[in-house]
């Protein structure tokens, strides 16, 4: 509830930022998930999805995104490498690795310094993460809380924006490919809310079709294939196979998404899926992570603000004939469609209307 003014008033921005400009939709959906995290988490404004801070931060996203990758890098499989410099043969890791620091200390650093400086010039109506943070320090000393807190603020960021924006990019190219699942959802968004105004959060609840649609999305397009590794600490037995101490497990997420015993068809996009007897079903695995509560609420009313004033539909050539998109991943440790574009109008002048009258603003001071 706390940041709902401001979750809404950037979704209204990046409709009327689709209106304007439809071929820059994957800055747009970059600038929806970037501005949202950082006002929330530091109280920041941004304008647009090429705006420098998030140019910083994302070179150390990226950093964080390929560390992560399992065996991507021969240090993986020889530790002892860790140690040697960069200019030994097989060691050229080391200086990507030293870029990548030095990009994580700005993503740390850069946005929490921005912040203080608007500190000195607004009182905001709400408190940001880092103030809230702030507030919780006691009697631990300053500066070493205000690393921690600059740490904890920057894995927000990360971890609520760069996913939700690969997200976004497959709810529009499974959109562009399956109009009949667009058809379905602006039956309920017209039923539901009606063509007079935008949707919001009070109508999420009931719109079931859409809330499959993201559940859906989520599933078919696994953001992070696979999951964190982890070490086991003690000999472990699981299913019969011994695990020894100090074994790397890496949960592959994308299988379990994939499952046939548990999703019939699993390749198909189909929210039907999640749905019985008209509403949820509960007994259908649900895709989750420990933000889901945030990140899953604004994913919920961009995808439904999206569907409620356009049309989605594949891309163009030279020709004016539609092309065939295909939903292929890309590598890594969280995965992007390859290829989302796709061809965005208005469903109608009203939906225009709405667009252009919504209230996009976003300071709330």
């Amino acid at each position: 509830m706390r940041y709902q003014l401001v979750q809404a008033a950037i979704v209204h921005l990046f409709l009327k930022k689709l209106l304007e400009d439809p071929e820059r939709l994957t800055t747009h959906i970059r600038f929806v998930f970037a501005a949202t995290m950082l006002k929330v988490a530091y109280g920041i404004d941004i304008d647009d999805g090429d705006h420098e801070i998030v140019r910083v931060i994302d070179e150390g996203v990226e950093g964080t995104a390929q560390a992560f990758a399992p065996g991507k890098f021969l240090v993986d499989h020889v530790p002892w490498l860790e140690h040697v410099p960069a200019w030994f043969p097989g060691a050229g890791f080391q200086r990507q690795f030293a870029t990548w620091r030095a990009a994580q200390t700005l993503v740390k650093d850069v946005p929490f310094m921005q912040r203080r400086t608007i500190d000195e010039h607004t009182t905001s109506s709400y408190a940001t993460v880092v103030d809230q943070l702030l507030k919780k320090r006691n009697h631990v000393n300053p500066e070493y809380w205000e690393e921690l807190v600059k740490s904890v603020a920057a894995v927000v960021y990360e971890a609520g924006s760069d996913t939700s924006f690969s997200a976004m990019q497959a709810a529009f190219l499974a959109m562009s490919l399956h109009p009949e699942v667009q058809r379905k959802a602006h039956a309920e968004l017209d039923a539901v809310v009606g063509r007079s105004r935008l949707p919001d959060f009070r109508d999420l609840d009931s719109l079931v079709y859409v809330q499959a649609i993201l559940k859906e999305v989520l599933r078919w397009h696994t953001v992070t294939p696979l999951g964190i590794p982890h070490r086991t600490m003690k000999d472990d037995v699981f299913c019969g196979y011994f695990v020894p101490a100090g074994t790397v497990l890496i949960a592959n997420i994308w299988d379990c998404m994939h499952d046939p015993g548990v999703y019939e068809d699993p390749d198909d996009f189909r929210p039907e899926r999640f749905i019985k007897h008209g509403v949820l079903n509960a007994d259908v695995l649900d895709p989750i992570c420990p933000g889901r509560y945030f990140a899953q609420s604004t994913l919920l009313l961009n995808i439904a603000s999206v569907l409620h004033v356009f049309n989605i539909s594949p891309p163009l050539d030279n020709d004016g004939r539609p092309l065939t998109i295909k939903h292929v991943m890309t590598d890594g440790f969280l995965s992007y469609p390859e290829d989302c574009r796709c061809t965005i109008k208005p469903r109608s002048s009203d939906a225009s209307a709405l667009i252009v009258n919504s209230q996009g603003r976003t300071n709330s001071n």
